[in-house]
């Protein structure tokens, strides 16, 4: 059995051990390297198998009609309709690449609904030169999280966040655009839009305690009133700031909670921080308000959805 047999017979069966046994460690394929390649391809799988799908039902051959083109691949396709068009270049009986393809023909009529889209970061493509502005950027964004670190295991207020975020906020408009580019940027985002949401607390404390009386005198029984307090509120921060932090256990006494970087779809290497605690002191309030806000935010978001003035 040829090597391009094997892929396919692998890839069918979405069988990565199988994988890496058959490719070389010293190629790349779709511009990285074995095992990042793998990596990518093994979550796609896992999602998959997750809804139940668990290989693919059918092989299709066809060509490329841009990017590689003319060149041989091949489409797989699940039951649901999923399909991952792939390239398998083959030399001396050895397989040199594997390139997805955007602009793929297949030689039967097949039908295609859902792309398994492999998308790898600049930065961590084999091809990656980067520029002296990357290489700037990258540097400076090492030497924030080094900083940030140096926070972790001890007791830090809102004023030390609010100092943080203004210090490095250049740096941070320089890349929040670049996230989905590369790599080295989205933890560092991350850590950065965490600590907005955290010093939302403070920011918008005055925001949260007008919220709070008002509450107070809406009927919880009527719909109109609740839904028309979430939308008068709708642009909060302090929402967001819930999912930034875990309270400690004597919270109520102590006034500390627990930094928390939450992982999200975009991140790759997201860095967590080990018990960075911060005094929260003076700013319950707003943590009320967006426990509040938060329960009944979710409890009526469709109809919060669906208008767009409040209710009269």
């Amino acid at each position: 059995m040829t090597q391009t047999k094997i892929i396919i017979r692998a890839i069918k069966e979405m069988n990565t051990d199988l994988l890496d046994l058959v490719l070389d460690n010293k190629n790349s394929y779709l511009d990285v390297a074995k095992d990042i390649f793998l990596k990518e391809l093994s979550n796609k799988f896992t999602l998959l198998k997750n809804e139940g799908v668990i290989e693919f039902k059918r092989v299709s051959k066809g060509t490329c009609q841009k990017c590689n083109l003319n060149c041989s691949g091949f489409t797989f396709l699940t039951e649901k309709n999923h399909y991952l068009d792939l390239i398998i270049e083959e030399k001396e009986n050895k397989i040199t690449d594997i390139t997805q393809c955007l602009a793929f023909k297949n030689e039967e009529e097949i039908t295609k609904e859902k792309n398994i889209f492999l998308y790898f970061k600049k930065d961590i493509r084999s091809s990656y030169v980067p520029t002296s502005q990357h290489v700037f950027q990258q540097q400076g964004i090492e030497k924030v999280e080094l900083e940030f670190k140096e926070f972790e295991n001890q007791i830090i207020d809102l004023e030390i966040i609010e100092n943080w975020l203004g210090k490095w906020s250049k740096l941070f408009n320089s890349v929040k655009y670049m996230d989905f580019d590369y790599s080295f940027i989205c933890s560092f985002q991350s850590t950065y839009f965490v600590a907005q949401y955290i010093l939302s607390l403070k920011k918008e404390k005055l925001l949260a305690e007008k919220a709070l009386f008002e509450f107070n005198s809406v009927k919880i029984s009527n719909d109109i009133e609740v839904i028309n307090w979430l939308i008068k509120y709708k642009e909060n921060q302090i929402y967001y700031a819930l999912s930034s932090f875990t309270k400690t256990k004597n919270w109520n006494e102590t006034n500390f909670v627990i930094f928390e970087n939450q992982e999200d779809f975009f991140n790759y290497g997201l860095k967590y921080y080990e018990n960075i605690i911060i005094d929260i002191r003076g700013y319950k309030n707003s943590i009320e308000f967006g426990e509040i806000y938060s329960k009944y935010y979710h409890e009526f978001y469709d109809e919060i959805e669906q208008k767009q003035e409040p209710a009269k």
